[in-house]
């Protein structure tokens, strides 16, 4: 990764040219390089997901946070870690769904079809965003990664139809969530959340 930045920034300097660096990890290694690179801070602008800032570093603003979830050894010790209000609604809404269940289902076109009919549902910006280009990039990108054993399609499952739905990674022993959609007349039992903690006991 060093090598790679080096080149990069040799070239950008070369050129004079300004690097502007959109949601770059403060926990990244390419993060630490491009801070200790000696650049101008006139030259290179970082926005970070990561809401820890050096208040004497100018090259670096805060864009947005990424949450993230260390996992504890078990579910018990997850649930328990919520807020007394969370740990009660999550408790009650999977309730709720008992007879739901998690089911790991492979990029075919048919579950491509079901993932973005559950997205359309869960909100209008998702039907904007779907436009027949960034669905056939979304079944390209899972398609591909699937093959490589990092990718994942996800569906919550009740009386064999799918409910919810969530789109991912897995890589390094990280769940990287990617996407994800939900059946709308069904907002009032939260499956789009129970399908979260679902998945988040499943990794444990």
């Amino acid at each position: 990764e060093k090598e790679v930045w080096q080149e990069i920034i040799s070239y950008a300097q070369e050129k004079n040219y300004t690097l502007k660096l959109d949601f770059i990890r403060e926990s990244s290694l390419s993060y630490e390089i491009l801070c200790h690179s000696g650049l101008d801070p006139e030259s290179i602008k970082i926005s970070t997901l990561d809401p820890r800032m050096r208040e004497d570093d100018k090259i670096i603003e805060q864009t947005d946070v990424a949450p993230y979830l260390k996992l504890p050894l078990t579910w018990d010790e997850y649930v328990s870690s919520l807020p007394r209000h969370d740990r009660h609604e999550l408790r009650r809404k999977i309730i709720k769904l008992g007879d739901a269940e998690l089911k790991f289902v492979d990029p075919t076109a048919e579950n491509f079809m079901t993932l973005f009919d559950l997205m359309r549902q869960s909100g209008e910006d998702k039907v904007r965003f779907l436009t027949p280009a960034m669905e056939q990039f979304f079944t390209e990108l899972i398609t591909y990664f699937c093959k490589e054993e990092s990718g994942r399609l996800v569906f919550l499952i009740q009386n064999n139809i799918p409910i919810a739905a969530v789109v991912g990674f897995v890589w390094r022993e990280r769940w990287y969530l990617y996407n994800s959609g939900y059946q709308a007349d069904l907002r009032n039992l939260s499956p789009g959340l129970v399908l979260k903690g679902l998945l988040i006991k499943d990794a444990i």
